[in-house]
């Protein structure tokens, strides 16, 4: 009898112990954008241009069947790529802008001579990801926005973004 007490409160110690954690998923989610600019003509000589396009975060598959069971959703790292230039121009200045509800990050960037695979550096400089892993937590639509001038009106040219991420969820929880 005293053996049989003893296995299953042995029994019970170790499944206490077991940790619900042990059983966490991790998984990345990218979001691919690709955002295309017709630049049109302003009063100053220079393209002007504004796109924005939605980022539905539960487009993901995996992301959208443990959506309820997210313990942590985290920027890995944002791309930024100019590509099919109908010509090389210079950005005179642009805001690229990732926001959501009252969460928004922003990269301002002046007097680039863009050329066909130009990459934007998108470091956390200021805070950025922060912001963005807020977005991440608060599991809403993302809004991805682009603006700016260029020093040659009526050219178009795409800029590929990928919001990079890190879920971990747990299907018990």
């Amino acid at each position: 009898m005293k053996l049989k007490l003893l296995t299953f409160i042995l029994a019970l110690v170790v499944m206490a112990s077991c940790s619900k954690d042990a059983l966490d998923i991790t998984f990345d989610a990218n979001y691919p954008v690709d955002l295309n600019v017709l630049v049109g003509s302003s009063k100053a000589d220079q393209g002007v241009f504004d796109v924005r396009d939605t980022i539905d975060l539960q487009s993901d598959a995996e992301v959208a069947k443990y959506l309820d069971r997210i313990k942590k959703w985290e920027l890995t790292g944002l791309d930024g790529q100019f590509k099919n230039l109908s010509e090389q121009f210079t950005l005179i200045n642009g805001v690229l802008k990732v926001s959501s509800g009252v969460n928004s990050a922003e990269w301002t960037f002046a007097n680039i001579n863009v050329t066909e695979a130009y990459a934007l550096l998108l470091e956390n400089a200021a805070g950025q990801f922060d912001q963005i892993n807020s977005m991440l937590a608060a599991k809403g639509k993302v809004i991805i926005s682009f603006v700016g001038t260029t020093d040659k009106q009526n050219i178009n040219f795409n800029l590929g973004t990928n919001l990079k991420t890190k879920v971990t969820a747990n299907p018990l929880d």
